[in-house]
Formats: structure tokens, sequence, C-alpha cells
């Protein structure tokens, strides 16, 4: 699920309380689905996991990097939970998740 790609959009048509309410809203959903799955003890494959998205291109990687600094410094602090890996470090982090 890609919570933040879009974040900045609704942030600038519902400002930052609205934004981070949205976000916050859709991560509860994911761990009340896992809730509900357990306790029922319903037969699925649901695996709760981190993703990654990939960027193809500098400019993709530029465009993303400025829009995650902008929800940064407009004080959007639940976008922390989101990590911005320049692209020295991408071998290394998707080479560790890779192999937990």
């Amino acid at each position: 699920m890609e919570r933040h790609t879009y974040i900045d959009r609704v942030t600038k048509e519902n400002g930052a309380e609205g934004a981070k309410e949205l976000f916050l809203f859709q991560q509860d959903q994911v761990y009340a689905m896992k809730h509900v799955a357990e306790k029922e003890k319903l037969d699925c494959d649901a695996v709760l996991t981190r993703c990654f998205e990939v960027t193809l291109s500098q400019v993709q990687t530029d465009e993303s990097a400025r829009a995650h600094e902008q929800l940064l410094e407009a004080g959007l602090d639940f976008i922390e939970d989101v990590d911005f890996n320049e692209p020295k470090h991408a071998e290394t982090v998707s080479a560790s998740a890779s192999n937990p």
C-alpha cells in the first residue's frame, strides 16, 4: 500500500492535519485487518510487511526526495515512518531486506 506517495497533494488540499489524519487512518486499517485475521483465526495468506518503492530515473528520484523533504519541513512528523534512501545506499538497503 502506497500510503505516502500522495500525501503532498493531500496536504496542499486539506492542510497538514488533514493529511496526518488520513495517513494515520490508513495505517490503522492495516493493523486492524491483521488483528481481525488473527482474532478470527482466518485461514488466509495475509502477511504484513514493509515495502520499498523504487524510482527508475534521476528525475523521479529528485522529485521524490523533494516531496519527502517538503513534508518533513512542513512538520508532518508522521512521515518519519517513511525513509528516503539516497541512491548510494540503495543496494545495501535492498540487499539487507531480501536477506533478513
